[in-house]
């Protein structure tokens, strides 16, 4: 119920409607109590409002990450994409921090991403951990591939003492089939 109270703005502005709505009617009979309903609506349309602009919810901190994660990875700031990720982060095989850091490094230089871009993202509560499956463009230019490559991820995030921290990345689907996408994510020790 939370949530939705605080990640959408429909339940706020609905509440400013119906005071509109009760006061017009008010005003029209002159009964006082359709003024007073008129601002208890109004007041509870901008308390919503304003605990929506002010509280962060789970999801919206998460989605945020995902953000910083996306930009840091295109922009080539390894530092912070390590900042994001759990020690113990999981991808295809790769369960640290630094193996992955160092894998990912050495994929992007050689596909030659320029730029991640997030598309749709889809938040779900999964006990203590966020989950978010979202679409990444990708745009490229190397040797091997020049142009935008479009993926599907899951990304699991967990609450940490440094704040969210991605624990596993999964591709659910690749531009030109997930196979290829995998492949290049095997741990081979």
């Amino acid at each position: 119920m939370a949530r939705l109270l605080l990640e959408t703005y429909w339940i706020a502005a609905a509440a400013m409607v119906a005071a509109a709505i009760v006061g017009w009617m008010g005003f029209g009979r002159g009964d006082r109590r359709y003024n007073w309903a008129a601002f208890a609506l109004a007041d509870l349309g901008i308390t919503l409002a304003i605990l929506s602009a002010v509280v962060q919810t789970q999801h919206e901190k998460v989605l945020r990450r995902t953000e910083q994660l996306a930009s840091a990875i295109g922009s080539g700031d390894w530092r912070t994409v390590g900042q994001l990720m759990h020690p113990q982060v999981l991808c295809y095989g790769w369960t640290s921090r630094q193996q992955l850091l160092t894998h990912g490094q050495e994929l992007t230089q050689r596909f030659g991403v320029r730029k991640v871009m997030l598309g749709t993202r889809q938040p779900v509560t999964l006990g203590d951990a966020v989950s978010v499956r979202c679409n990444i463009n990708t745009e490229h230019n190397s040797a091997e591939f020049t142009g935008t490559a479009t993926s599907t991820w899951q990304l699991t995030w967990v609450p940490t003492a440094e704040g969210w921290q991605l624990k596993q990345a999964e591709a659910i689907s690749f531009m030109g089939g997930l196979g290829q996408l995998t492949s290049l994510f095997e741990h081979k020790p």
